[in-house]
């Protein structure tokens, strides 16, 4: 943050269901500040040592599923909660291992449609990321 930006990054976990409708998981985060549904994401810290690492490790910790990184789609910036600018990485995911568990951040997650998730999340900004991996999807690059 040497510069003032809230680096934080993270995902777009994403799978087909039995009847190949892809599902993408929303996050809730309850709490002071929050009691919203989001994308898991969090603050690069010194551990990380690059944004794609952050990413993976917050969505791990936030959701238990460890997943593949596959390919950056989207930045998004804004002024967060404590009045700093932030910029977030997404990144889309798929699981390759772990099981659901929720962590101190995160009590609940869901498995759901594209269109149910954009009336489900919280942010507009949301909204953007969302737009990001339908053109993703769009433009072949999953295979």
């Amino acid at each position: 943050m040497a510069d003032g930006i809230v680096r934080a990054a993270g995902g777009i976990v994403w799978r087909t269901n039995g009847n190949d409708l892809v599902e993408i998981l929303v996050v809730h985060r309850p709490g002071e500040g929050y009691d919203d549904w989001t994308f898991p994401k969090g603050k690069r810290d010194d551990i990380d040592s690059s944004e794609e690492d952050c990413a993976i490790r917050e969505v791990w910790e936030e959701t238990g599923y460890h997943c593949q990184l596959g390919h950056e789609i989207a930045r998004i910036n804004y002024i967060d909660r404590k009045g700093r600018p932030k910029r977030v990485r997404y990144w889309t995911m798929t699981v390759s291992g772990g099981a659901e568990s929720y962590s101190n951040e995160v009590d609940d997650m869901m498995w759901m449609s594209v269109d149910r998730a954009r009336k489900k999340i919280t942010y507009e900004r949301d909204l953007l990321v969302i737009d990001c991996f339908e053109n993703y999807l769009r433009s072949g690059l999953t295979e």
